[in-house]
């Protein structure tokens, strides 16, 4: 069961409000407070949660508001066969991302700060800023891992005597992953020694596939189109020298801690690794665990990767060796445009399907990042604040397989760990929801001391930060089922799949012969 006892902090110290939604009349915005109100309507281990909507307009916090209080709580009060397990009391916060202290003011009343208002680089900062400076929990859906990295780096010295958590990446983007692997490593380490999950396995390899249906909204779309890359940076190292492996995006390790990891000596050999495998992820693969399968790099691979690195070198997925050379874990994203069980059956053939969604997905992207063109076309067919209706983002699912190998030293047998995790809704809209609605009510609910350990300087990834608690609040939700399997297991030989693949492409050269000598060979 997740715990509900309250920490000595929090005990000690009264705040007007649990949760502030800042950026609260977005389009996601209104799917995470919809979810909170769900929730706590099934909360059975709380009696009361007070919900602040902030924004900068008062007229359209007072909408939302309405909306909710009619659509959810009164028609809840009005219903005695459901009584309410947990009273939901809303009011609102006025405060304009570039007014510091009405931000402060705003994260001084409240214990989670869940931050909605994006693009996170233009109206993110001031709200970090704040939980630091007003010791408050923050929680955001962003996916800007530059940002993210930068907002550790200037602000996280500031945060070392807190006891808060700043916790970025809570939406889709990059809990599934995140906790996929983690949960995946933990299955290898409690067979490694019993109930113990604490087992110094080393891992080394990591990937994730991705089968999902959703539609991209206008604000991620136009945060992706915003994103800032510096080219410099990714090419060159701090001497102006080339980089032996350039960066996808950003630094492989931008998210983890600044001091200790990101700029540390001995990690610098494994940026090089990690890179690597980002840059070599952008390819087609063949999988085997697919039936030979055909896979493509998900498209937020380079994101979601930064994501899981950090939490790799946060939980010691792998150590340095004694030369100081860090030659562990790494980690891949791909994506299945079939799903998993058609991508299966039909093996080898669903190069045809992968390679088609590569290029479709290639050309949009090179569309929308035309000069001038491509953000007109944007705001025309995308504006921030809109999305796909309520009926659609329910036809939505999110599905992840997991996949970890061990390292095994000379005469070990190489392990392998897995987990499916299974999520329903649109992923870009009702997952996100969900997962950082959990990810606020995780810390709002859960006892300091039942946590994982606060990193440093209160920065982390959600895994890292958040742990088990977040699965075992995801997996008790009522709202939204989610599944997760894991497994671990010798990793054995993948020759029965070869054999399949050897098949597959026979009978491929076969058809594809058949069909030239039918259409294209002169009489």
């Amino acid at each position: 069961m997740v715990s509900t006892r309250r920490s000595k902090r929090e005990a000690a110290e009264t705040r007007e409000t649990d949760i502030t939604v800042y950026g609260a009349t977005g389009f996601v915005a209104r799917h995470v407070l919809e979810y909170l109100l769900a929730t706590a309507a099934t909360e059975e281990g709380h009696t009361s949660l007070k919900i602040t909507l902030g924004g900068r307009n008062q007229a359209k916090l007072d909408v939302i508001q309405t909306y909710l209080q009619t659509e959810f709580l009164d028609k809840a009060a009005t219903e005695t066969s459901k009584p309410q397990c947990c009273t939901v009391t809303l009011d609102t916060w006025i405060a304009d991302s570039a007014d510091a202290e009405a931000l402060l003011a705003m994260a001084k009343r409240t214990r989670v700060v869940l931050n909605c208002a994006g693009p996170f680089l233009l109206y993110g900062t001031g709200v970090v800023k704040a939980c630091v400076e007003g010791n408050t929990h923050y929680v955001d859906i962003t996916g800007e891992a530059p940002w993210a990295g930068q907002m550790r780096g200037t602000l996280g010295s500031d945060n070392r005597t807190n006891t808060n958590r700043i916790i970025s990446f809570c939406g889709f983007d990059s809990i599934p992953s995140d906790l996929a692997i983690y949960v995946a490593v933990r299955a290898l380490k409690k067979q490694a020694n019993g109930k113990n999950d604490n087992t110094d396995i080393q891992i080394a390899k990591g990937t994730t596939w991705h089968a999902s249906f959703g539609m991209l909204n206008g604000g991620t779309l136009h945060t992706a189109l915003d994103m800032p890359m510096d080219m410099f940076h990714c090419i060159y190292d701090s001497d102006g020298k080339f980089r032996k492996v350039p960066f996808l995006v950003c630094d492989p390790l931008e998210l983890a801690h600044p001091t200790l990891v990101k700029h540390h000596a001995s990690y610098k050999g494994w940026k090089n690794r990690l890179a690597w495998r980002e840059w070599t992820n952008q390819l087609l693969s063949v999988d085997t665990q697919f039936r030979c399968g055909v896979s493509i790099p998900f498209f937020m691979a380079p994101v979601n990767a930064k994501v899981v690195n950090a939490t790799a070198a946060a939980l010691n997925y792998s150590s340095p060796n004694t030369e100081g050379k860090h030659d562990g874990f790494t980690y891949g994203e791909r994506f299945l445009p079939l799903g998993f069980r058609a991508t299966s059956t039909i093996g080898i053939f669903s190069f045809i399907a992968a390679l088609f969604f590569q290029l479709i997905l290639g050309l949009v992207f090179l569309v929308f990042k035309l000069p001038s063109l491509g953000k007109h076309l944007a705001m025309k067919l995308m504006p921030p604040g809109t999305g796909s209706p309520d009926h659609i983002n329910e036809q939505g699912y999110g599905s992840v397989y997991a996949e970890v190998l061990t390292s095994p030293k000379k005469g070990e047998v190489q392990r392998k760990g897995t987990c499916m995790l299974q999520m329903t809704g649109d992923p870009g809209n009702l997952i996100t929801a969900q997962c950082v609605g959990e990810s606020a009510l995780t810390l709002l609910w859960t006892a300091t001391e039942d946590l994982p350990e606060r990193s440093e300087d209160g920065f982390g990834t959600p895994m890292e930060l958040m742990g088990s608690e977040l699965v075992m609040r995801l997996l008790q939700s009522k709202v939204r089922n989610v599944e997760i399997k894991a497994s671990a297991k010798d990793a054995g030989y993948q020759w029965l799949f070869y054999v399949h693949a050897l098949f597959d492409m026979a009978l491929a050269t076969t058809v594809i012969k058949f069909i030239w000598n039918k259409f294209y060979t002169s009489p």
